[in-house]
């Protein structure tokens, strides 16, 4: 992508459009997008520069180019370094700023990216993005109301971000909003069908819910195409374990080694003897109340693997 073409010409609205944000799904997968955090701040707007300015434009170009690869490839201190070079050639553009961080939260340098992300809502207010990525920052801190009220506020400014609908469907589950989670994931799905992390985030939200039938409706037919990664497989053990098929959630468990399977087997058997249809259990596992919970995803996997479960 052409430097130019993030530049808001200060006469001009400026949009962010693509989708990169590299972190986790459900919060962190749910805290996964997941949440995967994605990056999206990016210009569809065209902006000429002065004629003074035209000979740096090539390696400006580069420069870009270069940041946008070390982001997409989890190289986030580079990408921090180069989008400062960039700020500091191209002062008052608030897609960089919004870029720089969405690096800055991937790297969970918190403080750093919400700083660029109101620098970036400084210049231009209705940027959806820079809303979205406080809002995620925030629910990677755990930091739930103020998460959700950045994350209304994107809403607010374009209600078809499926981003945005998925990562307010994660903070509503961690608010035991459960319901309405899953409302959300359902609007983010109608607008991505084939996305697996928000399926895997619905089918989360009921099992905390208590309804781990629908859990297992939900990601049993990914597992059946061959589609289903770790994190689904390990999900929908649960839930298989949770309604005493036994049996299936081994068959499901295959990639981990024997006595981890005999140990989440026991697990589950122990959850059933105990009543903990709810979910609460696991909710509280996955909380990051016990060790083996990766909070660096994303909005983290704080849901998505319990202690016993690893994705």
């Amino acid at each position: 992508m052409n430097i130019l073409s993030v530049l808001p010409a200060a006469l001009r609205r400026t949009d962010c459009g693509h989708y990169r944000y590299a972190g986790r799904a459900l919060a962190a997968t749910l805290l996964g997008a997941s949440l995967l955090l994605g990056s999206g701040c990016g210009s569809s707007t065209e902006k000429r520069l002065p004629q003074a300015e035209q000979t740096s434009e090539q390696a400006l170009d580069e420069r870009y180019r270069l940041a946008q690869i070390a982001a997409s490839n989890g190289q986030h201190a580079a990408a921090i370094k180069l989008y400062r070079e960039l700020l500091a050639a191209l002062p008052g553009q608030a897609p960089l700023h919004c870029e720089l961080a969405d690096a800055a939260s991937a790297d969970q340098q918190f403080e750093l990216a919400l700083h660029h992300y109101q620098k970036a809502l400084e210049l231009a207010p209705t940027m959806a993005e820079a809303w979205r990525g406080i809002g995620r920052t925030r629910l990677a801190e755990q930091q739930l109301a103020q998460a959700r009220e950045a994350l209304e506020q994107a809403w607010q400014l374009n209600s078809e971000d499926p981003l945005t609908l998925n990562s307010l469907g994660v903070t509503a589950d961690l608010q035991n909003r459960h319901r309405q989670a899953q409302q959300y994931y359902r609007e983010a799905m109608a607008l991505q069908p084939g996305n697996q992390e928000f399926r895997n985030n619905l089918a989360l939200s009921h099992l905390l819910a208590g309804q781990p039938q629908q859990t297992v409706d939900l990601l049993y037919p990914l597992v059946r195409s061959g589609r289903a990664s770790a994190k689904v497989r390990n999900n929908l053990a649960v839930a298989l374990g949770l309604l005493g098929a036994d049996g299936q959630a081994r068959a499901v468990m295959t990639a981990q080694e024997p006595e981890q399977q005999q140990q989440n087997l026991a697990y589950f058997h122990w959850l059933r003897t105990q009543g903990q249809h709810s979910g609460t259990e696991y909710q509280r596992l996955n909380s990051g109340q016990q060790s083996g919970v990766d909070q660096n995803s994303a909005e983290a996997n704080a849901r998505t693997s319990a202690v016993v479960v690893q994705p």
